[in-house]
């Protein structure tokens, strides 16, 4: 009997060993599950401030990117025209050619129209066409057309035809189409 009393006592003791295990178990469960839930936050938010700290380093990058920009566009809006200046402009070209000897014998505006053009934001810049023609040695246009890249204004040549004439040699005559860049927007312009 004594060995029963000691089997049901030992298994007694198992039961109430395994009934507390179970209950602190139960017990600590929740504040096991949170503390595995916190834990997977706190990874979480570790990567979302190094990808924080990534952008805000691009964010400063990016502002330089931004203020160079500015820069640029304040120098490129710098040498726009502006329409109220175009002959002006076009006098101070011809004086250009006065070192290369050159002749200025024609100067064709464009149309009033193309002249008194209202810019818009969608299209601030816009080509003013004016055909010069010119008298002067083959060489000397050459340069003068040469030295338009260090005009203060954007002027572009996109096409000039050489006449050879028998009255003017050993001169050439020149028929260029320049292409001078103007805007009413631009600060200056009285349009």
């Amino acid at each position: 009997m004594e060995l029963l009393q000691r089997r049901v006592l030992l298994g007694g003791i198992i039961g109430l060993v395994i009934l507390v295990l179970l209950f602190i178990f139960l017990l600590y469960l929740p504040q096991f599950k949170q503390q595995v839930k916190i834990t997977h936050e706190v990874a979480s938010l570790k990567k979302q401030l190094k990808d924080n700290e990534l952008i805000a380093r691009d964010i400063v990058k990016i502002r330089a990117q931004v203020s160079d920009l500015e820069n640029k566009e304040k120098i490129f809006m710098s040498q726009i025209v502006p329409r109220s200046e175009l002959l002006a402009v076009i006098k101070e070209l011809a004086q250009e050619g006065e070192p290369y000897h050159l002749t200025f014998t024609e100067i064709n505006p464009p149309s009033l129209d193309t002249l008194i053009q209202i810019d818009n934001q969608g299209t601030p810049v816009s080509p003013v066409p004016f055909i010069v023609t010119v008298q002067g040695r083959y060489l000397e246009i050459a340069q003068f057309i040469e030295s338009l890249k260090d005009f203060p204004y954007f002027v572009r040549t996109p096409e000039f035809e050489i006449i050879g004439k028998d009255e003017i040699r050993p001169m050439v005559e020149c028929r260029i189409l320049l292409n001078i860049y103007a805007s009413s927007l631009v600060a200056g312009a009285n349009l």
